[in-house]
């Protein structure tokens, strides 16, 4: 793991995307992060880049401990320093993907927020990669419904869809797989 993150800024942003994803898994969530930081710097606001800094921000930064006693905000099985460490590294990442500099306040980590930024991003750019990991995105922290209500007027726009491969059939397969892989209280009510 680290010999590939050594050489993360040779890789692919699709395969740095892929790395964050299994480091996480791995519970290498340095790593992960870096892999996550390489890849944004490459390309900034990359939709499976920043689905995974969704995931890292919703699984590990909002994990809870599961030593009885210690800080809610420790990360699991890691110091403080290097929990530290890595929540400044997400407020930076945070603040390049919105444009904050370091001196215009405080930056909260929140997914919620950051999905609803990269909602509102692939609706500026009219990317269906975007669209897609928004939608995940949103279900990762349990905003299943609000996400789809929020793209669903570009994803029945047939003209915008045209060309892209985009069919009705291929939407509600869409959020039948979210439903199922990301089982939510609001998500089974969606359809």
């Amino acid at each position: 793991g680290l010999m590939l993150i050594r050489r993360a800024s040779q890789c692919d942003v699709s395969t740095l995307a892929m790395l964050s994803e299994v480091f996480i898994r791995q519970g290498k969530y340095v790593q992960a992060l870096r892999a996550i930081s390489v890849g944004l710097q490459k390309q900034l606001w990359q939709p499976n880049l920043v689905l995974q800094l969704v995931k890292f921000i919703a699984k590990v930064l909002k994990a809870p401990t599961a030593v009885a006693g210690k800080k809610a905000n420790k990360l699991p099985n890691l110091s403080e320093v290097v929990s530290s460490v890595l929540r400044e590294s997400v407020v930076k990442l945070l603040q390049s993907l919105t444009g904050n500099g370091s001196n215009e306040g405080v930056v909260e980590i929140d997914s919620e927020i950051l999905v609803t930024q990269f909602l509102q991003k692939s609706i500026d750019l009219l990317s269906l990669p975007h669209i897609l990991a928004a939608l995940q995105a949103g279900a990762v922290v349990g905003k299943h419904n609000e996400a789809i209500k929020t793209v669903s007027p570009l994803l029945s726009d047939a003209i915008l869809m045209s060309g892209r491969g985009v069919t009705a059939v291929s939407v509600v397969e869409m959020a039948k797989y979210l439903k199922g892989n990301f089982p939510t209280e609001s998500a089974t009510s969606a359809f």
